[in-house]
């Protein structure tokens, strides 16, 4: 065979095997994560703790090759049904070759015409028309459009959070608040989440809960081990709140106290010695804060927003057991908590 031609047709081999490798079925589109964690965690819900075992997809969402269109769009199944208190988090860049980039909440509805099934939620990041449109699809029919104003910047990372509310959805951008999208159609006929045109997603997954006056989390097994990383989601209503680790007796092993202003962070121990100051502004009024506390041999590693912010040395004499409890206090609104089993191997 001609020595020109062979590597061509390798490559054309190579193509097809990926492209054939794609579900064309919506039903065999990957089921969506469930935790942020790369790996197994255990989820804090309304009835305690539940071990998530490693659901083996990519820590990188993958896109699924559409047939019909020839496209290849995110597309993921939810594993359950949507319900109030759930979030879905969309992290992502934006490059400025495209015009848009456009997710959908479907029912039953496959990927290659939006016009069948349902679409209860459409919202569009329009970054070069400065706007964020926001519709739905019923009986093959766009409604009217929703607009609001943008500031989203080309190739800059953004997080898109929306929340399933009482009457409605509530969408977040960047942890700020951005609009709210009443429901049009029952919350529970949702089964997968599509991500179209050219957006590179980093982050797709679903989570959270409601929690009412949580002032104390017990470890599964007992105590925090060493190495497992807790991640905690929520808002800062206020600078008067802690987030404590709780030792056998109660006492708050590991304290620790956020100040809009001047915008430090205090940490201490219980009973309290040398308070340990940190400064940055991590923390600001009613603004979504993803906080990870990870127990390392050293102290407690802690990293705000998936940004490094500082350790505190440990103070108790077995670390490696004594954190017995996840305490909270203050105004301060938790919407999910998590457990990574295997954060050595990720941080």
């Amino acid at each position: 065979m001609n020595t020109f031609i062979a590597p061509i047709l390798i490559v054309i081999v190579l193509q097809l095997t990926v492209i054939l490798s794609h579900p064309c079925n919506e039903s065999e589109y990957p089921l969506i994560k469930t935790t942020a964690c790369p790996r197994a965690a255990y989820t804090f819900g309304y009835s305690g703790f539940k071990y998530v075992q490693g659901q083996f997809l990519p820590v990188v969402p993958k896109r699924s090759y559409v047939a019909k269109i020839n496209e290849y769009p995110y597309v993921y199944r939810l594993r359950e049904k949507l319900t109030i208190g759930q979030a879905i988090t969309i992290r992502g860049k934006i490059p400025n070759t495209s015009e848009a980039a456009a997710i959908n909440l479907l029912s039953k509805t496959p990927v290659d015409d939006m016009e069948v099934g349902a679409t209860p939620f459409h919202m569009s990041i329009r970054i070069g028309r400065k706007e964020c449109v926001f519709t739905w699809i019923k009986d093959g029919k766009w409604e009217p459009e929703e607009k609001r104003d943008l500031s989203l910047r080309y190739n800059e990372e953004f997080e898109v959070v929306i929340r399933a509310l009482t009457d409605g959805f509530e969408i977040l951008i960047n942890g700020d608040y951005f609009a709210n999208f009443p429901y049009r159609m029952p919350l529970e006929i949702i089964d997968s989440v599509n991500v179209q045109y050219s957006a590179i997603i980093t982050e797709l997954r679903i989570g959270g809960r409601y929690f009412k006056n949580i002032s104390r989390i017990n470890f599964p097994g007992g105590y925090l081990k060493q190495n497992e990383r807790i991640i905690i989601e929520g808002f800062a209503v206020a600078d008067k709140f802690q987030i404590n680790l709780l030792d056998a007796k109660g006492l708050r092993a590991f304290h620790m106290r956020p100040f809009f202003e001047p915008g430090v962070v205090i940490t201490n121990s219980e009973p309290f010695g040398q308070q340990q100051i940190d400064d940055g502004k991590p923390f600001l009024p009613n603004k979504r804060f993803v906080l990870e506390l990870t127990n390392r041999n050293h102290g407690i590693e802690i990293y705000i927003n998936r940004a490094y912010f500082t350790t505190f040395k440990h103070r108790i004499s077995y670390p490696e057991f004594g954190y017995k409890a996840l305490g909270f206090d203050g105004s301060v609104s938790i919407e999910g908590v998590e457990i990574c089993t295997k954060s050595r191997l990720y941080r």
